[in-house]
């Protein structure tokens, strides 16, 4: 049987058509991603939206969840911007008008701005928060899979998931007015409660009392499910009849869905802590090595060789100040009315 298609898999045995599926992965998965531009709420609060009535498709990319974390560590003057040009090639995120994921209490709408000519909005404090709390998941996962406890600012931004000081938006009925106040109380609220030792009824089963590192593990699950549900990741085949060879694609419904699995598949990968950044990343380059040895010294590929050589130069040159200042007071200590001499005299 001759191969006709650019699929991963392949035919061992054609006879029994035995076929060797690779393991699955971000590739070929793909979602709409409408055009989308800077402008402000009716409120005057700076935000995102998105316009046109039919998006592109766009596939996920591997490092995804690596470039939505990033964002995190953008200066406040130039945040509006990343964050457009970040949208314009990865989408907007699908939010409702608690200023949260579209799925953590359904049916809520999409958050709108009022502008007719937007369909969607999102507001810059969404971003900035959850950016956050994505870069503090994958900084817990990186700290517990070579066995340490999460860092306690990681654990904050997890935490502080929620918006603070949402006030329900203009339009909305009494049927809406009336279920705000449970949509709009915290979703993240069990994470400090869990740490706490408050709800450990979500995590028992074990058997006995948890270890540290095992209560943090059940709460990153816990967050990474959360996640999930919220963004309502479900995925569907998309294959076009006319491709009568070539790869489906796996569609979910946008980029919190695409986070949503990125960060469940982050578990399983190799994660790291950036030398240089000191940034989490996922597997890049010698991540798979430096997660599983504990060795900090690898470097995501923002910082790339460029920092590892830098790094190193600038090691090298402390170890040649301080064999020089050992050397130094050796001499010194070994030459008559030196320290030793002296203090041997008195």
């Amino acid at each position: 049987m001759t191969k006709r298609s650019e699929h991963a898999s392949r035919w061992l045995d054609v006879g029994n058509r035995h076929l060797v599926v690779p393991e699955p992965g971000l590739d070929g998965w793909a979602y709409s991603v409408f055009d989308s531009e800077i402008a402000p709420d009716a409120d005057g609060r700076p935000g995102i939206g998105a316009r046109g009535s039919r998006g592109r498709h766009v596939e996920v990319v591997p490092d995804l969840v690596n470039r939505f974390a990033q964002l995190a560590g953008c200066p406040e003057g130039t945040f509006p911007l990343a964050v457009r040009d970040f949208a314009k090639e990865h989408g907007l995120l699908s939010l409702c008008d608690h200023h949260k994921l579209i799925g953590h209490a359904p049916p809520c709408p999409f958050l709108s701005n009022g502008s007719a000519r937007m369909h969607q909005w999102n507001s810059f404090e969404s971003w900035r928060r959850y950016s956050r709390q994505v870069r503090g998941i994958l900084g817990v996962i990186a700290n517990l899979q070579v066995g340490e406890t999460g860092n306690p600012d990681d654990w904050a931004a997890i935490g502080a998931g929620d918006p603070t000081g949402v006030t329900p938006a203009d339009g909305l009925g009494d049927e809406a007015l009336a279920t705000w106040k449970c949509g709009a109380e915290p979703d993240f609220r069990f994470v400090a409660q869990i740490l706490n030792g408050e709800m450990d009824t979500l995590i028992s089963g074990s058997g006995g009392e948890p270890s540290a590192l095992g209560r943090e593990k059940a709460v990153i699950a816990l967050v990474i499910q959360q996640w999930i549900w919220q963004s309502r990741a479900f995925f569907a085949v998309d294959w076009l009849q006319e491709e009568h060879y070539g790869r489906p694609h796996l569609r979910v419904q946008g980029l919190d869905a695409a986070l949503a699995v990125g960060l469940a598949k982050a578990v399983q990968d190799d994660l790291f802590i950036c030398g240089g950044c000191r940034n989490p990343s996922t597997n890049d380059g010698r991540g798979k090595r430096a997660s599983r040895s504990g060795n900090r010294r690898s470097y995501c590929r923002s910082c790339g060789p460029g920092r590892r050589f830098a790094v190193a130069q600038q090691k090298r040159r402390q170890r040649k100040r301080q064999v020089g200042i050992r050397g130094t007071d050796s001499q010194t200590d070994s030459q008559p009315g030196g320290l030793n001499a002296s203090d041997t005299e008195q």
